[in-house]
């Protein structure tokens, strides 16, 4: 290996840690990135499966928390709440656009595309742990930062809700105790309510 594809990759790296998201870092100004995202996933991914006494392949979990949002370093990030109607919609397209992109130029990283595909494919545990993760961690960041995020910007329970279910069955858990911590974060959001509330 040449240097140069490290310094390539690095750079690439960067790109991904200047994808900025919508949700706010507490105890700082500004806005959390997308690198620091998937560290918070890879973590909590990896404290869930263990805590829960899960049965996974830990470096696959931790490789899909590491590459779940690297498409976004081409595609920009989506915030479905927020984002047009257009960005939304355009959102699989510009995605599958982006990983054909990271296949090309990182073709001598073959490994780094098939755990980006096999990851959206949702076909394993470990797939699923970290898809959930990263539903899961926006809000806990509102909550831990005590942001008004959804008031601001007028998210409704009702259309959390519609999302969130949403996600769960494209998910399709079937092993029980994800189903349960899935349910009782549902409960927890629920009872805070910290949505906008019309009239």
């Amino acid at each position: 290996m040449k240097y140069e594809e490290l310094v390539n990759f690095v750079g690439f790296l960067h790109k991904f840690s200047n994808v900025m998201r919508t949700v706010k870092v507490s105890g700082r100004e500004g806005f959390e990135n997308d690198a620091e995202h998937s560290y918070q996933v890879a973590m909590a991914s990896w404290f869930i499966a263990e805590r829960m006494g899960l049965k996974v392949n830990q470096q696959r979990l931790l490789e899909y928390a590491l590459v779940h949002d690297l498409v976004e370093v081409y595609a920009g990030d989506t915030d479905m709440f927020i984002s047009s109607k257009e960005h939304i919609a355009s959102k699989a397209e510009r995605e599958a656009a982006a990983l054909d992109r990271i296949k090309r130029e990182f073709s001598d990283f073959p490994s780094l595309a098939e755990r980006l595909h096999d990851y959206e494919s949702l076909l394993d545990l470990e797939s699923k742990i970290v898809c959930m993760v990263d539903k899961f961690l926006p809000d806990l960041s509102l909550y831990i930062g005590n942001d008004d995020y959804y008031k601001r910007n007028k998210v409704t329970l009702q259309e959390w809700e519609k999302w969130f279910n949403s996600k769960l069955k494209k998910i399709g858990f079937e092993d029980s105790k994800m189903l349960e911590l899935a349910n009782s974060f549902k409960q927890f959001v629920v009872s805070r309510n910290p949505f906008y509330r019309e009239g």
